[in-house]
């Protein structure tokens, strides 16, 4: 967890992926619980992950995956400057991992045809 001083940072996302359960799980003026959970970051972006929460059943509705970049600071950076001390990331899952060289091959290939 990250703690400290309310600090205000510009972040640019720039790819989001989604895992929808049900496209009917949030109906109108449902009540829903949406949580965000810092799973790591890199040199270049946090991966943030959200969770959409049907509350009268506590179905998850939908995981949506973030990266969220930052300019002129590195995400390692900012948790150093939050936590007084250098921080390694935590591992990200699995899925979050596959995402990102999923995009790492796509804009290779892009590049490339381009």
């Amino acid at each position: 967890m990250l703690y400290g001083e309310r600090i205000y940072i510009i972040m640019i996302i720039t790819d989001i992926c989604a895992f929808t359960t049900t496209h009917l799980c949030l109906g109108s003026f449902s009540a829903t619980l949406v949580s965000f959970q810092i799973l790591g970051w890199d040199e270049q972006a946090f991966y943030v992950e959200q969770r959409f929460v049907r509350h009268r059943d506590q179905f998850i509705c939908a995981v949506v995956f973030l990266k969220q970049s930052l300019k002129g600071i590195s995400p390692g950076q900012v948790v150093a400057d939050i936590e007084g001390r250098h921080m390694e990331s935590p591992q990200l899952p699995e899925e979050v991992q596959l995402w990102i060289e999923c995009n790492r091959v796509s804009s290779a290939r892009l590049k490339k045809s381009a």
